[in-house]
């Protein structure tokens, strides 16, 4: 008796932590978060890599300054792209491939502001992770 009813519990606790781990969304941890403040009219420059458990990237940026600040980004296997980001206004970024993991270069110039990197496994995580 006592051995079936073990069994029971042991298949239940089983049963119970198995539907949980289904229905629980699942988000993989956020690998680096990087954040700058700039002094308008310098330059800030910082890196992170994607890796192949996680090669999508999101890149916030909030001008908080009055004039354009430019976003520089390079890869060491892709060309630049160069984004100006209106005083007053946010911008973000994915990149929409699951690309290679390779080292990512941004820089600033031009203006006052903040942003942040989160580097993850999927698009979808790095949409739920807010901005900061």
């Amino acid at each position: 008796m006592i051995k079936r009813n073990m069994k029971r519990i042991f298949t239940g606790a089983f049963a119970l932590l198995l539907v949980c781990s289904l229905a629980a969304p699942t988000f993989a941890s956020t690998v680096q978060v990087i954040g700058n403040t700039y002094v308008s009219g310098s330059s800030s420059t910082s890196s992170f890599t994607t890796i192949h458990s996680m090669p999508y990237y999101k890149i916030w940026t909030s001008n908080t300054g009055s004039t354009v600040l430019n976003r520089i980004l390079s890869g060491s296997s892709t060309s630049m792209t160069i984004v100006g980001i209106t005083a007053g206004r946010s911008y973000t970024e994915y990149n929409e491939s699951n690309s290679t993991p390779q080292t990512w270069s941004i820089r600033y110039t031009g203006g006052t502001g903040v942003y942040a990197v989160r580097v993850g496994s999927t698009i979808t995580e790095l949409a739920n992770a807010g901005n900061g």
